[in-house]
C-alpha cells in the first residue's frame, strides 16, 4: 500500500492505543448490533486503521494492513477462494453460505444454495414479479444482530419478495488469537466476498431463478454495502449488465473514505443505489443517485437516549452505526418515512424543511427516480 501525508509518530500511535485499551478495561462496554459487546474494542482499530495509514510503510511492515488500493483484478484474482487460516476464522470463499428464505408463513424456514452443484429449485420461483432481495451483513457477525435477522422478516411477513441471506461470517470475524489483523483483513476480503456474490447472480440465472439482473435488490450494511457494490461491478463487466437495486445502509467508511469510486460501492454498480447514512463510521458523502441523512445522518435521539442511561460509549457508536438498518427495516412496515430534498442538514432545519419543495420517501418504496440528497428528523422509539 502507498502510504501518504505526514508521518505521525509510533509513540504517539502506541501511547494512544494504550490509553484506550486501559479505559476500555475499566468502562467495559456492553452493545449491541455490527459493534457489540466484546466486539467494541475490535471494531474501534477500524479507525485506528486509518491514522496507521498515515504512518511510513517501513514502520508497519509487521501489521497486515489491507491492499484495497490494487487493481479490481488484483484484488478478486489473487486466491480466489483460499484456505482457513490463523488470521479469520476462514478464508475460503465456499464457507460463505446462500441461505434462501421463502416461506412466508414461516420466516425461519430455509434451505441453503450450493453454487458448485448446478440444480434447479422451483420453489424459489415467484408470482408476479416480485424482486428477490438480497441481504448482506457485515464486520464480525453475530446472531443477535438485528440485521439482517429482522429485515428478513419485515419482507417475509409483509411482502411476497423471496430472501437470500449471504452469511459469510467465517470471512468476516477475526480469530481472537490472532493480534495483528483483525478489522484490516476482513476488509481486505471484501472484493474477494464481492466475486462470490457475482457467482451467486450468475446462478440465479443459469437456474432460471430469476429472469434478469434487474430482478435482484441487493441491501447491505457497512461492508456488506460495498460486497453489494463489487458483486454489481463485476456484473457490469462480464455480461454488461446492471443488478435492478442495491441499497447501501451506511456504507463502511475505515479503509474505504479515501478510496476510487471503482473500489467502493457507488451509484454505477446498479440501475439504481439509495444509501441510508447514520454515523460517522460510515461514509459521509453521496454514493448513491439519492441519499438519506436520517437526523443528518450522525447522532439520532434514541441512541442519545441509550448514551444517558448507560454512559457507555460503545453502545452509542453502534447505535448510531446500526441505526441505517433500523430506518430501512421500518420503512418496509411502515411506508411513510417522508424525507426532505435540501443540500445539507442545516439547511434542512433552518429553512429548507419547513417549505420542502420536493419529498421522497426514504427506505424500501423509495421512488427510481428520486435524485440527490434528503434530509429527516425520525425518533425511532416514538
Amino acid at each position: 500500500m502507498h502510504f501518504t501525508g505526514h508521518c505521525l509518530p509510533i509513540k504517539f500511535c502506541s501511547g494512544f492505543l494504550l490509553c484506550f485499551l486501559t479505559w476500555t478495561i475499566v468502562n467495559p462496554p456492553s452493545c449491541q448490533g455490527e459493534i457489540g459487546g466484546g466486539r467494541f474494542l475490535i471494531n474501534l482499530f477500524a479507525d485506528f486503521a486509518e491514522v496507521l495509514q498515515r504512518i511510513p510503510q517501513s514502520s508497519v511492515k509487521r501489521l497486515v494492513i489491507p491492499v484495497l488500493t490494487r487493481t479490481q483484478n488484483e484484488l478478486i484474482s489473487n486466491r480466489e477462494f483460499g484456505t482457513s487460516n490463523a488470521i479469520l476464522l476462514s478464508n475460503n470463499l465456499r464457507d460463505i453460505r446462500f441461505l434462501v428464505y421463502n416461506n412466508h408463513r414461516n420466516p425461519n424456514s430455509f434451505f441453503e444454495l450450493d453454487l458448485d452443484k448446478p440444480s434447479t429449485i422451483p420453489s424459489l420461483r415467484y408470482v408476479g414479479g416480485a424482486k428477490v432481495k438480497i441481504l448482506i451483513h457485515g464486520y464480525n457477525f453475530e446472531d443477535t444482530d438485528k440485521f439482517p435477522s429482522e429485515t428478513k422478516d419485515a419482507y417475509l411477513y409483509t411482502t411476497n419478495h423471496p430472501v437470500i441471506w449471504v452469511d459469510w461470517r467465517t470471512l468476516a470475524t477475526p480469530n481472537f488469537l490472532s493480534p495483528h489483523a483483525l478489522y484490516p483483513s476482513v476488509a481486505d476480503n471484501v472484493p474477494r466476498v464481492g466475486l462470490r456474490v457475482f457467482h451467486l447472480i450468475e446462478f440465479l440465472l443459469q437456474n432460471e431463478i430469476i429472469s434478469h439482473p434487474r430482478d435482484v435488490h441487493f441491501v447491505g450494511h457497512s461492508l456488506g454495502a460495498h460486497i453489494a457494490g463489487w458483486a454489481g461491478k463485476l456484473l457490469f463487466q462480464k455480461h454488461g449488465v446492471l443488478v435492478g437495486r442495491i441499497t447501501g445502509l451506511d456504507p463502511a467508511g475505515p479503509l474505504f473514505r479515501s478510496l476510487g469510486r471503482n473500489l467502493i460501492l457507488d451509484r454505477s454498480d446498479a440501475d439504481f443505489v439509495d444509501i441510508v447514512h447514520s454515523s460517522l463510521t460510515g461514509i459521509a458523502s453521496p454514493l448513491g443517485h439519492v441519499d438519506f441523512y436520517p437526523n443528518g445522518g450522525q447522532v439520532h435521539p434514541h441512541c442519545l437516549r441509550s448514551l444517558n442511561r448507560t454512559a457507555r460509549i460503545g453502545r452509542f457508536i453502534s447505535c448510531n452505526h446500526n441505526s441505517a438498518y433500523d430506518y430501512f427495516r421500518t420503512s418496509i412496515v411502515h411506508r411513510n418515512i417522508i424525507a426532505c430534498g435540501c443540500n445539507s442538514y442545516q439547511e434542512f432545519r433552518q429553512s429548507c424543511g419547513e417549505i420542502c419543495a420536493e419529498n421522497a420517501i426514504l427506505g424500501e418504496f423509495v421512488s427510481h427516480q428520486a435524485r440527490g440528497k434528503y434530509f429527516l428528523d425520525y425518533d425511532l422509539d416514538m
